[in-house]
């Protein structure tokens, strides 16, 4: 159905890779490799126009941009996280002095990150 010539599904080959195809089918000589030669007319069809415009495109324009905004929320919230974890580091680090069970201050300990 791909290439009996009906332009609604038609792939876009060049005419002599499309007959050397069909005469394969015609005389019953189909190997694993028929469609070899189309395939790398697509993909260089892909690769140097198709997927060069669809770049541009507006869809994937501001696909890109929704991903480069969303990685960027996500980094700001890890920043963050970082920061309040680190802020409170610095607070449970700060120097406390151990009592004992008689109440007096004998000698300091540090709590938490250093």
């Amino acid at each position: 159905q791909f290439f009996t010539g009906s332009r609604l599904m038609e792939l876009n080959i060049d005419a002599r890779t499309r007959s050397k195809i069909r005469k394969k089918f015609e005389k019953k000589e189909v190997t694993e490799n028929v469609f070899d030669a189309a395939q790398k007319e697509i993909y260089d069809l892909m690769k140097n126009d198709s997927f060069k415009r669809f770049k541009k495109s507006r869809l994937c324009l501001r696909f890109v941009r929704a991903i480069t905004k969303r990685q960027q929320e996500q980094l700001a919230a890890k920043d963050k996280e970082e920061a309040e974890s680190l802020h409170e580091g610095q607070k449970t680090s700060i120097d406390k002095r151990q009592v004992d069970k008689d109440g007096s201050h004998t000698k300091k300990a540090s709590y938490g990150v250093s």
